[in-house]
């Protein structure tokens, strides 16, 4: 008789067991790196270029020149390279 119990208890237990599911985890990448690309223009002055390029992109006045130059020599040049969203 007190087998009967035991055995029945435990039928009860195992049937109030909770089960966890897990979740396999995905490996996790890098972002993508979006460029910022400056285009040549007739209109907009080399000046204000490397103000912008200085102010919005916080170069400095070397590489702000660089950039500015490979844009009127080229036709493009890339101003940032980042992370979306990211500043």
């Amino acid at each position: 008789m007190d087998t009967e119990k035991i055995g029945k208890m435990s039928d009860i237990k195992s049937k109030n067991k909770e089960e966890t599911a897990v979740k396999e985890r995905e490996d996790l990448r890098e972002p993508p790196l979006y460029k910022v690309l400056l285009h040549n223009d007739d209109y907009t002055t080399m000046d204000f270029v490397v103000m912008v390029l200085e102010t919005v992109f916080s170069k400095n006045v070397t590489e702000a020149t660089s950039i500015m130059l490979n844009v009127h020599n080229k036709g493009k040049g890339i101003a940032r390279t980042s992370p979306c969203g990211k500043g």
